[in-house]
C-alpha cells in the first residue's frame, strides 16, 4: 500500500516513527510539507498538489474514498475509524484527521494507522458468541447505545435490527426500555459493582404485553479499554403466572 505522511519536517520523531511503522508492514511511505503544497482551481473542479506533482490521485484499493478521506482532513472534518485489510491479511485501522497549527489553522493531515487484527477477530467471535444464545441478549458501548442484539431478542420483543441497534437502550421500541429501575442497574449499580444478577423489572411492551423480566448485567473492558456492557434477560413471566393464586 502506498501512504502519504503531510508534515513540516519529515525529521520529527512522531513523523519518523508514522514511517518507521508503516515500513515495517511493507507499506511505501512518502513525507510531503504541506506549506509546499498548493490547490488548483478549475471550471472542471481542483486539485491538490506537492511540488507540481497531484497528491490527490493517490488512491488503494483497500481505500477506494481514499481522495475524499483526505480532503475531508485538511478541509476540517474528524473522520472516522476505517477498518480495512492490510497485504498481509492482518485488520489495520486507519485514521485521517486535520493537522493544526498554533493559531488553530489547518496545516496539514496526520494519518494514523493501527494493527488491530486481534482486537477485530475477538470482537467478531465475542458478537459469534452472543448470535448463538439462546436467552435474549443485547450489548451496549460506554454510552449506552446498543452495539448488537441476538435473534433471541428481535423474536421476544417484536423487533428488527434497525430498530435496535445504534440506538441508546432507552430510545429502544418507542422509549419502552426507558425504566427507572433499568437507569439505576446502567447508571448506578453496575459502575459500582460490575456485575449485577437477577435484578427484577416488569414493564409492557406492544403485540407481548406485560412482562416480568430478570436481568443480568456485567461490565467488560476490551482489549483497547473500550468499555462495554453485556446485558442477558431471563423471561419470568410465565413462572410468576403459574405461582400466583388462581
Amino acid at each position: 500500500m502506498k501512504l502519504a505522511i503531510l508534515s513540516r519536517n519529515g525529521k520529527l520523531y512522531s513523523t519518523r516513527r508514522l514511517v518507521e511503522a508503516a515500513r515495517e508492514r511493507g507499506h511505501s511511505v512518502r513525507v510531503l510539507d504541506p506549506l509546499r503544497c498548493y490547490m488548483r482551481i478549475a471550471s472542471d473542479g481542483f486539485a491538490i498538489h506537492h511540488q507540481g506533482r497531484p497528491i490527490t490521485d493517490l488512491h488503494s484499493a483497500a481505500i477506494p474514498n481514499f481522495r475524499e478521506l483526505l480532503l475531508a482532513a485538511l478541509a476540517g472534518e474528524q473522520n472516522k475509524n476505517i477498518e480495512m485489510q492490510g497485504p498481509a491479511g492482518r485488520w489495520l485501522s486507519l485514521r485521517i484527521l486535520p493537522y493544526r497549527g498554533l493559531d488553530n489553522t489547518i496545516d496539514g493531515a496526520i494519518a494514523t494507522l493501527v494493527d488491530i487484527d486481534d482486537l477485530k477477530r475477538a470482537r467478531d467471535f465475542a458478537e459469534a458468541v452472543v448470535a448463538t444464545v439462546r436467552e435474549p441478549l443485547l450489548v451496549l458501548d460506554a454510552g449506552l447505545r446498543v452495539r448488537t442484539a441476538n435473534q433471541a431478542f428481535y423474536s421476544l420483543f417484536h423487533m428488527e435490527s434497525r430498530d435496535v441497534v445504534g440506538q441508546q437502550i432507552y430510545e429502544v421500541g418507542g422509549r419502552r426500555w426507558d425504566i427507572p429501575k433499568l437507569r439505576e442497574l446502567l447508571e448506578n449499580i453496575l459502575p459500582r459493582q460490575t456485575v449485577m444478577m437477577d435484578f427484577e423489572l416488569e414493564q409492557t411492551y406492544p403485540g407481548i404485553g406485560l412482562r416480568t423480566m430478570l436481568l443480568h448485567a456485567r461490565e467488560i473492558r476490551q482489549g483497547d479499554g473500550e468499555r462495554m456492557i453485556l446485558l442477558a434477560i431471563d423471561d419470568i413471566t410465565a413462572a410468576r403466572r403459574a405461582q400466583s393464586p388462581a
